[in-house]
């Protein structure tokens, strides 16, 4: 009982931390996915196991985590690299500009174009 109450603390803090955005959101989830390491499944739970389980390492050496076969491809399995492509550079919510990745596409509104 007493890693869940931690468990659910730490994520209070962690989405309070994320929406006063005083502190880079990648710090705050980095810092509190240690904290919830250490404290919830190391001091708590006394249990690397489930650490290990949490985790989930092995997956990232299978072949299938990274790489997406045709028989797959309408699943939703693996990571989607394209995807992940698109989301890195569409972040701002669209109108990449004169230097953005789709610049004749998707005109910048900031400078008078339409959508």
């Amino acid at each position: 009982m007493a890693a869940q109450i931690l468990a659910v603390i730490i994520f209070i803090v962690m989405f309070g931390l994320i929406i006063w955005d005083h502190i880079e959101r990648h710090i705050v989830s980095l810092g509190c996915g240690l904290l919830t390491l250490v404290l919830v499944f190391g001091v708590c739970m006394h249990s690397e196991v489930a650490a290990a389980e949490t985790l989930s390492l092995r997956s990232f050496m299978v072949p299938n985590f990274w790489f997406q076969t045709e028989a797959a491809a309408e699943s939703s399995s693996g990571i989607n690299w394209a995807d992940s492509f698109y989301c890195r550079y569409d972040a701002d919510g669209g109108g990449h500009g004169a230097c953005g990745i789709f610049p004749v596409a998707v005109p910048d509104n900031r400078q008078g174009g339409t959508l």
